[in-house]
């Protein structure tokens, strides 16, 4: 009997023991559809009630893609210098990441879900489901950008609006460097571009929860890049370590950049577009 009593003592101190460590483990998987998002979801938070579940997505590449090649991902990295040249000419008063949304706006009909199937796995994510954007805000702007980015996922049918009961929420520990903080807007939660420090999705991420009456006890992260996962996963660990973590890469589909020529033709058309001749000479 004693020994009975010993061993059930070390098997359960085993159990517990790796139930704490499970919890205390990041994991980051890998999907290619939202069939195996979610798949990773449900097997994840199994053990968590939902309302102690929160869970994020990207939303470009991840939850929406723009199928037009001067403004893809990949094109826009490769001629990041051209653009910024065109930026200065053009409107040197408006922000990088501003003018990408503003000509953004120009191309909409191209904007399409990364995964046509999105909307038939979504009873399966938490009630505290958020969209997580890089966007940033500019002053002038803010509301066109964030409304632009709401109408974006709407126009789809995708809304994250119950997620909390509140509606916007401006998160003031944290500023950028143009003086703006992030926003939280409509179930779309808006950090920088920055991909490392204050602005990072990290910081701001880690920021929102510090506003938040109940904490989650497990965040998730649905991402198609790999940085903004691993700052997310530092600033949790560094700032709320009994938070469980889980990232998934989103790998999105891959264009090939257009050409030199092409980027700065399409550019400076849809620039004219946005600043034409008249409005371009008040800028200048």
């Amino acid at each position: 009997m004693k020994k009975f009593i010993i061993g059930a003592i070390v098997l359960y101190a085993t159990w517990a023991g790796w139930q704490i460590w499970k919890h205390n483990q990041a994991v980051t998987y890998t999907a290619h559809n939202m069939k195996e998002v979610s798949r990773w979801i449900q097997q994840e938070t199994a053990d968590y009630r939902p309302e102690d579940i929160l869970c994020c997505f990207d939303i470009d590449d991840t939850l929406i893609q723009l199928d037009y090649p001067p403004l893809s991902s990949d094109s826009f990295q490769k001629h990041k210098k051209i653009f910024q040249s065109l930026q200065k000419r053009y409107c040197p008063h408006i922000t990088e990441s501003v003018l990408y949304f503003m000509l953004r706006a120009q191309v909409s009909s191209h904007v399409h879900l990364a995964d046509p199937n999105f909307l038939s796995y979504c009873h399966y994510f938490p009630p505290q489901t958020i969209a997580f954007t890089a966007s940033g805000t500019e002053k002038c702007l803010r509301q066109a950008i964030t409304t632009l980015r709401y109408q974006e996922l709407k126009r789809f049918g995708i809304s994250f609006e119950q997620a909390f009961p509140f509606s916007s929420r401006s998160i003031d520990s944290i500023t950028f460097e143009n003086g703006m903080h992030p926003e939280y807007y409509r179930g779309i939660l808006f950090s920088s571009p920055q991909l490392q420090g204050a602005g990072s999705k990290g910081a701001v991420l880690c920021a929102f929860l510090k506003t938040l009456p109940h904490l989650p006890k497990c965040v998730l992260l649905v991402d198609d890049r790999q940085t903004n996962l691993q700052t997310v996963q530092q600033s949790l660990h560094q700032q709320f370590p009994n938070i469980r973590y889980i990232g998934i890469l989103y790998q999105r589909k891959h264009s090939f950049p257009v050409s030199q020529k092409e980027f700065t033709s399409s550019i400076e058309a849809l620039l004219k577009k946005v600043f034409p001749p008249s409005q371009k000479e008040q800028t200048l």
